[in-house]
Order: C-alpha cells, then structure tokens, then sequence
C-alpha cells in the first residue's frame, strides 16, 4: 500500500472540510471508518479530477481495504500500545488489549490481525472492546497523529516563511514561486492577517505600520493597512494562484462591516471560504467557452458565504469583490462598494463595479443616455468624485451576510485579459481617499512592483479637499481626512507583450 497517497488523500480531505465547517478531522475519521467497513469512498472530497488528475475519493478507492486494516492496525500496536502513560481512553484501549492478550500468550502479530479484523467488521471485538470500539480508536488515533505532523511542517515552512519578512511585524514583500507556501493564504487561514494588524495598533511602542503586503512572483500585490482612525482592521485580502495551475489566479477584498458584530469575523470568513472553493475547482471552469457555468458557480458560492456569516456572525457582513483570472478571460463579481478598475492599453482607467449605495446608482441613472464625449466625459467624472464627499455615501444597499432572508445580488462583468495591463481591487479606505484621477496618474509614475503600496499609502497620508463647487454645501464634507478607514488594494499586472 502507498502510504504517501493515503497520507495525500486524507490531507486533502481533511483541508477541505476544515475550510468549509471547520470538522476536518471529524470528515476524515468517517471517511476512513466507511471505506473501510463497506468500500463507500464518498465521505472523502472528490478533489480536482481534470486532466487526468486524482481527487481524494479516486485515490482512496485504489487502496485495498484489508491492506489499509493491516495498515492501521500495526499502527496503533506499534505507536500507540507503547505509550507508558496513556493520555486518553482510547489510548487504554489498545493497551489493554495489547498487554492481556500478551500475556495470554498471544504473539503480537496475532493481536495485529485480530485488531484489523475487528477494523474491517469481520470480528465483533477483543476481550471487552467492541470491533466499533478498535475502529474508532485506530482511525482517529491515526488522524490525529497525522493532522499533527502535517500542521507542524506546515508551521516550520511558514516560520520558514516569516524569517524572510521579519518573523511576526515586517511587512516587506515575499516572493514565493506558485508551489511554495503563499503567505497571503497562510495569514488567512490562521487569522494572523488581521491579527497582527490590531497587535502593532495596539502596541504604542512598535515602530511597524499595523499592515501586511503580499507579493506572488513580481504578478500580483496586495497591501492592507488598518489606516489612521480605526482602532481595529476589518478588511480582509487575498491573492492566490490556483493549487493545479498557476495560469488561474483569485484575488479578493472584502470590507467587514459591525463593528462589536464582527466585522472582521465577516470578512475573514469570506475569504477564507473563497479560498476553500477556488482550491478545488475544476480547471475547466475557467477555459474558454465556459465562462457562464464558472459565473453561475461563483454566484451560488457567494451566496452560501452570506448565509454562512449571517448564521456565525450575525448582524456583521463585509462586501466582496473578486477577480478570477483565466488564460484569455478575467471574471470581476461584486457586492457592496469595494471597487475593481482596469488600467486598459492607453493608459485609460476604467472603473467595472456598480457601488451599491443610493449615490452611485442615481448618479449612474442620471448618466446612463448622456452622448458622451470630451466635454460632458470630464463632466461626468467631476460629479463622480463629489460622491466621495457627499454624507451618508458610505451608506450600501446590500452586502454578505444579510439576515432579511434575500441573497445578495451579485454583479459580474467580463474582459478579455488582452484589453489591459493592470488588474485593481480596492476597499472604500482607498477609493474614498483618491480620485480616479489621482489613482490614475499614481499607475502611470509607479514601478507595478510598488504599486499596491504606493496607492494604499497615498491614501493613507493625503487630505481630500472638496472641490469649490460643492465646498461649504450642508450636503456634503470640506475634507475627508487621509487613512479615515482599513485601506486594502489587491492587484495583478503584467509587462508589455508579457502573456498573462
């Protein structure tokens, strides 16, 4: 039997529920508990099984049941029955039977295949030990050990990891090859992306802006900051390559919302639930031809994660915008007024979300039949930019998490990856801090590898002005001061002929 692939699909099993319900110890203990008493390998995860690849429920079902037994039975007389001081029941209970059946002038071999008998239900127990009992004990003894010895390497490569940015405050970037450990990922998963934001914030002394950046391979950034005002970061973001092909990519801001409610919880919970649900989808989700089955997937999956907040976290939300890059096509969704924009090929910077907030949408009504050209294009985007300071713009109609029983809407639009060169995501703290125009003319001075942080930071350090036209109005604000909120940019770029 090929333990490495047992080791692979028990892991994989084990990641993707723990994601999903937080139980992925629980899903492999049953999973390995069915297999083995009637052949079912349903409970274990069906993985990413295009291109020839191997899902857990395919690998799992090559491996010989009685071979598995045998397996799990050395394991626990070898490991377990040696334990001089057993630390729970289910450690008695292999002792027990080990050391009485030995003394009985059974050899060991014999207690081993009475152990995997009564794992396979072929004997009803041992002394007085059931064979549900020894199945219960094997299977989760074996989890354990083996959840604990992934989650320690895992933790060495992420220490690993740190040395190379400053082990808990740095925030220089880290260049990670696709198939290393992704940084940003890794701070999700762990909550450690927000976490040490709020420490820095709160340590008086440390000399560590309360942020963290993210760089995969010189092609996507991100930056998130808790800014001047807030006492804790709510915005949560993600760049990822998919695990079976880097030529796929996500990225993601979510801008929590509630406060003592959890905001943070929200918008945690959305990415890393994303994370869950990118990892194993199908590559063919994202190849040509196949974009309305990847929308429509992407749609229920968003709408799951708002009844996941609203039932764990209720009365927080968070918004979502999120970019799937393909090979040709890149697929924006959003919900909320978290913004994406593209640097087209002339330079042009072209904002492709609806904010969901009064302001936005009458202001889009107001010029939805306007002919458009130089003039009235200037015109339109002066009153664009008075909505930053106009009260109540930070007001949204919809969000993650409802509990008025509706699901979000989600909004998608879809670009030929050829049309641009920058791919941005932006939370509230940046697009409400600079124009267009200032974000704009940032793009065209700024080497893309500084990109993302040279934006947050602009944010984070100028003083909006209202315009003179609007100045003094009761209806909107002189000034929005710099870093008035988390700020978070997410971005992807590529160079001049560079194919995406």
């Amino acid at each position: 039997m090929r333990e490495d692939k047992l080791k692979e699909a028990l892991i994989e099993t084990y990641d993707v529920f723990n994601g999903r319900n937080g139980n992925g110890r629980g899903q492999i203990v049953t999973g390995l508990k069915t297999y083995l008493r009637n052949g079912n390998p349903n409970y274990f995860t069906r993985g990413d099984t295009s291109n020839g690849k191997k899902g857990s429920r395919d690998i799992i079902s090559k491996i010989d049941r009685k071979e598995l037994a045998d397996y799990l039975a050395d394991f626990v007389v070898d490991v377990i029955a040696k334990i001089k001081k057993p630390e729970s029941i289910s450690e008695r209970y292999i002792i027990d039977i080990v050391q009485q059946e030995l003394k009985n002038g059974m050899s060991e071999n014999e207690v081993k295949r009475y152990v995997s008998e009564c794992i396979l239900g072929k004997r009803n127990g041992i002394l007085n030990y059931t064979a549900d009992n020894i199945i219960d004990v094997a299977t989760k003894t074996y989890s354990d050990v083996l959840i604990v010895d992934t989650e320690a390497r895992r933790s060495e490569n992420l220490k690993n990891a740190h040395k190379s940015i400053n082990p808990r405050y740095g925030v220089k970037n880290l260049r990670a090859n696709p198939t290393m450990v992704n940084y940003c990922v890794e701070e999700v998963l762990n909550g450690n992306q927000i976490r040490i934001q709020n420490d820095v914030k709160r340590n008086r002394n440390s000399k560590y802006r309360p942020a963290r950046s993210y760089n995969l391979n010189d092609e996507m950034f991100a930056y998130t900051d808790i800014g001047n005002v807030r006492d804790n970061q709510e915005d949560s973001v993600l760049i990822m390559y998919h695990p079976n092909n880097e030529k796929y990519k996500m990225l993601v801001v979510a801008d929590g919302m509630g406060g003592l409610a959890g905001g943070e919880n929200a918008s945690n919970e959305a990415v890393k639930e994303i994370i869950d649900w990118f990892s194993v989808l199908r590559e063919n989700y994202m190849q040509k031809g196949n974009e309305k089955f990847l929308q429509a997937a992407l749609d229920r999956k968003i709408k799951d994660i708002s009844k996941s907040i609203a039932d764990k976290f209720y009365g927080s939300g968070t918004t979502f915008v999120g970019a799937i890059v393909g090979e040709q096509y890149t697929l924006i969704a959003s919900v909320g007024d978290s913004r994406a924009y593209v640097l087209d090929n002339d330079y042009d910077l072209h904002q492709l979300t609806v904010d969901d907030n009064p302001s936005f949408k009458y202001w889009k009504a107001d010029w939805k039949d306007v002919k458009l050209n130089r003039r009235t294009a200037r015109q339109m985007e002066e009153e664009k930019d008075y909505l930053r300071f106009k009260n109540g713009s930070n007001a949204i109609t919809d969000y993650l998490g409802r509990t008025d029983g509706m699901d979000p809407k989600v909004k998608f639009s879809l670009m030929p990856n050829d049309l641009y060169k920058t791919l941005m995501l932006f939370s509230d703290g940046v697009t409400d801090c600079l124009s267009d125009k200032e974000i704009k003319a940032i793009t065209a001075t700024t080497d893309p590898k500084k990109l993302a942080e040279t934006i947050a930071r602009q944010a984070l350090s100028k003083d909006s002005i209202a315009p003179e036209k609007i100045r003094h109005d009761k209806n909107y604000k002189d000034i929005i001061r710099a870093g008035k909120d988390n700020t978070t940019v997410a971005l992807i770029t590529k160079k001049d002929g560079e194919e995406r």
